[in-house]
């Protein structure tokens, strides 16, 4: 039997939190990709990148590879980027969470999708929609194990959702061959009427 060994320690402790809070540029800039809160869908996936946004992008605000992103308004799951466009940026109301060398990226991400809703349920005031501040994710408290079980189950964790995805995306095409096949089907019939 193993025993393993963890700590709690606050996110703010082993993460940037970056908000994406910006002002409106004079000009669209194509050569800029933003990612907005209607691009961040379930299972880590980003739906495309917005190019004719007038904003005026800050460093700060670039995406990299291995970021968190979640949305600051009544969020419901976390995206894990693990390729970001060279020229990204997050948009407004959405929130960066950049792991630093103290914990592995994946089972960050992994952390945060799994208590999302407790984070928000403690975020919630009142009956407007719940909105998380600093405060709300720099106090939250993570569990974690040594590095190896954090590299194992944020792995996991990633090919799980991989595997959702290459599912989803079988389904769909195997719907596209079965509408096409039945499409056949009729055609061959009008032909010999």
């Amino acid at each position: 039997m193993y025993i393993i060994a963890m700590r709690l320690t606050l996110l703010k402790e082993i993460a940037t939190i970056l908000f994406g809070i910006l002002e409106k540029s004079k000009e669209e800039r194509c050569d800029i990709q933003w990612v907005t809160t209607s691009n961040l869908h379930p299972n880590n996936v980003l739906a495309k990148y917005e190019s004719d946004l007038s904003f005026e992008p800050t460093e700060a605000l670039s995406v990299k590879d291995g970021d968190i992103l979640v949305r600051r308004i009544a969020p419901s799951y976390v995206n894990y980027l693990q390729e970001a466009s060279p020229c990204g940026y997050i948009a407004n109301n959405l929130i960066i969470i950049r792991a630093t060398k103290r914990v592995d990226s994946k089972y960050l991400a992994y952390y945060l999708d799994k208590n999302i809703t407790k984070i928000i349920k403690k975020a919630a005031k009142g009956t407007t929609l719940p909105t998380l501040t600093r405060q709300d994710l720099g106090e939250f408290e993570i569990i974690l194990p040594n590095e190896k079980i954090q590299h194992i189950v944020g792995s996991l964790w990633f090919l799980e959702i991989e595997k959702i995805k290459l599912q989803e995306q079988l389904r769909d095409l195997e719907n596209k061959k079965l509408h096409y096949l039945l499409n056949e089907c009729i055609k061959k019939t009008e032909e010999q009427q």
